[in-house]
């Protein structure tokens, strides 16, 4: 299970947990909004419309707080390729909820 924690810096900010994991030999990563659980098939070449999903949500929650993602990666995953591009993702993706954040607060 996800875990979704507040930050220590402030009372309006969070930290999201996403998990890198294998199921049935299917790559995931799982982050988990509210309750609400996006799960990204990291194998299926048309994933996009999860993450556009995904991102809608996590744009919601910008509204009223700033966020970051942490990766947890599973202790028996052993994809080492899968887990570089996972750290990138959630890297670049912290850097645009940042950007946005900005935007929204600057309105």
């Amino acid at each position: 299970m996800i875990e979704e924690e507040s930050m220590s810096q402030g009372d309006d900010s969070r930290i999201l947990q996403a998990r890198l994991f294998v199921e049935n030999e299917i790559d995931y990563l799982e982050i988990d909004i509210d309750g609400k659980k996006h799960r990204l098939n990291l194998n299926d070449k048309d994933g996009q419309e999860q993450i556009k999903r995904m991102f809608c949500d996590l744009v919601e929650l910008l509204e009223s707080t700033a966020l970051s993602i942490e990766l947890e990666v599973a202790d028996d995953y052993d994809n080492a390729l899968m887990k570089e591009v996972s750290e990138s993702y959630i890297s670049d993706l912290n850097d645009e909820l940042e950007d946005v954040r900005a935007n929204i607060v600057d309105e």
